[in-house]
């Protein structure tokens, strides 16, 4: 048995496919915002739900491509938010200028060039910009109207609207950004930082198994029997879950996903915070081979 060392882990293939991934996750998703959000938006509460569907899709991107690396997945985390904000402004912007242009041919018997030139042209006159910049200058200056909804006999009924102008405008979609971002942020630092088991390249299990529990005066003894490797005596030293109270220390198994290499021994010691709540601290982590923790095993049902 050695003592575990968390490692990070950065596969090539891995880094690619998670860059690609988030690329990929964030134009899908802020895309599909856009879309629901003509159906359903609520200021501040929107960009939040889907961030943390963002979030959901991130998790499992990074698990996927085991790349263990907390900062780093969560640098990429918040590229891939910033990229759900980016596409949700820029298909509000391609719907708009498809439904002018469409609007301009149909009236004017154009082309679509002369029609998409047209709408530069006005945008400029405007706000000084063309294309996108201009659209987004155009639209800050003309405000976003937002309506307050409240239920009655199960149907949403208009309280009030409100409309947001500059600078107010441009300090809203600054603060929508973040929100967009933050849950990948947030995931990304978690998931990366996830126990990984090198030696059978994949993550160990997210749920630990409780294998047994010992008095906190023991705890000295525990941790040195770990260090000689003296499984034995450290299963010697356990007790019954039922037959202590907190604070104790506790020990948990963890296995890969795939079930392969070592298993994970996790000491950890709790604290009650409340009559209800129990807080666990890490105190050591080793890792067993197959052999070592069935000798384990056996020991402690023995």
């Amino acid at each position: 048995m050695k003592r575990y060392s968390a490692l990070n882990h950065l596969p090539i293939f891995g880094m690619i496919v998670l860059i690609a991934g988030s690329v990929i996750t964030g134009i899908a998703l802020g895309a599909l915002a856009y879309f629901i959000s003509n159906l359903f938006y609520l200021v501040f509460i929107f960009p939040v739900l889907v961030g943390f569907a963002g979030a959901l899709v991130y998790q499992r991107l990074v698990f996927f491509t085991k790349v263990r690396h907390n900062w780093l997945t969560s640098s990429i985390g918040f590229a891939a938010g910033i990229l759900i904000a980016a596409a949700f402004y820029t298909s509000s912007y391609w719907w708009v200028r498809y439904d002018v242009i469409a609007s301009f041919q149909k009236e004017y018997g154009t082309d679509a060039r002369t029609a998409s030139s047209a709408l530069d042209t006005f945008l400029t006159v405007e706000t000084g910009s063309s294309g996108f910049w201009g659209f987004m200058k155009l639209r800050a200056a003309e405000g976003d109207q937002y309506t307050n909804y409240m239920v009655i006999n199960s149907l949403p009924v208009s309280e009030f609207s409100f409309t947001i102008k500059s600078p107010w405008a441009w300090i809203y979609w600054a603060v929508e950004a973040q929100l967009f971002a933050l849950p990948l942020v947030w995931i990304g630092f978690e998931a990366g930082k996830m126990d990984f088991n090198h030696s059978a390249n994949d993550w160990y299990s997210s749920f630990p198994k409780l294998i047994g529990v010992a008095s906190v005066d023991s705890k000295e003894e525990i941790l040195a029997k770990l260090r000689t490797g003296d499984l034995l005596a450290v299963s010697e030293l356990l007790l019954q879950e039922e037959e202590i109270s907190h604070p104790v220390l506790e020990i948990y198994e963890q296995h890969s996903k795939n079930e392969k290499g070592t298993i994970l021994l996790s000491v950890k010691q709790t604290k009650r915070v409340s009559s209800s709540k129990v807080k666990r601290i890490t105190v050591s982590q080793w890792e067993l081979s197959q052999t070592e923790f069935i000798q384990l095993a056996e020991a402690i049902n023995g």
